[in-house]
């Protein structure tokens, strides 16, 4: 068994490398560089306290799909639960897109930080307003659907000229695009869920950073 605890950004320097095998260490996170490296194929994680998985499933994505570099980085570092890192080097569409991440714990915590980053400019949804549900979330539109038109709130699973707000699930997939072109009011499943609880939450990632259990 190795004692590995963790890797420097330094790796990245080995531009050849093909093959990192980091089996049975202890390391819970990988550095950026990692998912930079030009030639890095083949990367072995298992028997490492990390979503091993996922994170091998991740790397084998974006590297066969040559997504661009912010792409690699934004989801690389919600993979780990780094959200406030990738809060600083992504943009709102690139959080969007990582709702159709290939792997859970990438999903998960982009729908964190756009929750942090969608309540800065939260519009109020009162009566007359029309959601849209898009992709997949943790509630079916019918379950809710009646306590919001009890309020004079229209629901509906797809973005019309009468949508005023629209609430993203995961796995959002040919709506993608649709979505990221929409300029209306976007809101998260949690906020909507805090709304029809009554309750004010600020989001602050200061407080909290994503979720790394698997």
């Amino acid at each position: 068994r190795n004692k590995l605890t963790a890797l420097p950004e330094e790796i990245g320097q080995f531009k050849k490398l093909y093959t990192l095998d980091l089996y049975c260490n202890e390391l819970t996170e990988l550095p950026e560089a990692i998912v930079l490296m030009p030639e890095l194929e083949n990367l072995r994680l298992d028997k490492n306290p990390m979503p091993a998985a996922q994170a091998e499933k991740l790397f084998e994505t974006l590297r066969k799909e040559k997504v661009p570099e912010q792409t690699k980085l934004v989801q690389w570092n919600l993979l780990f639960g780094r959200n406030h890192r990738a809060a600083e080097i992504g943009k709102k569409e690139d959080f969007i897109a990582a709702l159709d991440g290939v792997v859970p714990l990438v999903r998960t915590n982009a729908a964190m930080v756009l929750t942090e980053l969608l309540s800065q400019a939260q519009s109020e949804l009162k009566a007359g307003a029309e959601i849209a549900c898009i992709g997949k979330l943790g509630f079916k539109t019918a379950e809710i659907k009646d306590r919001l038109e009890s309020q004079g709130i229209k629901v509906t699973t797809t973005i019309g000229k009468n949508t005023t707000h629209v609430v993203l699930g995961e796995k959002l997939e040919k709506k993608q695009e649709a979505v990221i072109a929409w300029q209306g009011a976007l809101w998260t499943e949690s906020m909507l869920m805090d709304f029809l609880e009554g309750k004010e939450k600020p989001y602050l990632l200061a407080k909290s950073e994503g979720t790394t259990e698997t």
